[in-house]
């Protein structure tokens, strides 16, 4: 499991900052057929005074950059995707802040994991 924080990805500059509300979480190379799943969830404080703000999505791009999978529920704290690859190809898993909230950075915390398998 990696714990993604905020403040480290954008120190880390534009090898990870893809735009203003999007960021590579992680790259790999994966070969066709196989099943590839990624989640993330997160705990934060939001400088907006609305109750229901914290919405990211999860982001599965391929190497031409085209969006092959995502999630985007908006009223939970948690977004997954199980996608079987249809190429060799290396799939990037993208963190997007889908209503570009004001985040404190100090007070935010993104939980991501990834695994392979056959199923």
């Amino acid at each position: 499991m990696k714990i993604v924080d905020k403040n480290k990805l954008l120190k880390a500059g534009q090898e990870i900052h893809l735009n203003n509300n999007e960021y590579v979480i992680s790259k790999k190379f994966v070969k066709k057929g196989r099943t590839i799943r990624g989640a993330i969830a997160w705990e934060s404080n939001f400088v907006n005074s609305k109750e229901f703000i914290h919405n990211f999505d999860l982001l599965l791009k391929d190497s031409s950059g085209n969006i092959v999978f995502s999630s985007n529920s908006s009223n939970k704290n948690i977004e997954y995707i199980k996608f079987i690859t249809k190429k060799d190809d290396t799939y990037t898993w993208i963190l997007r802040n889908s209503e570009n909230n004001k985040i404190n950075p100090e007070g935010i915390e993104i939980a991501f994991t990834e695994t392979e398998g056959d199923r």
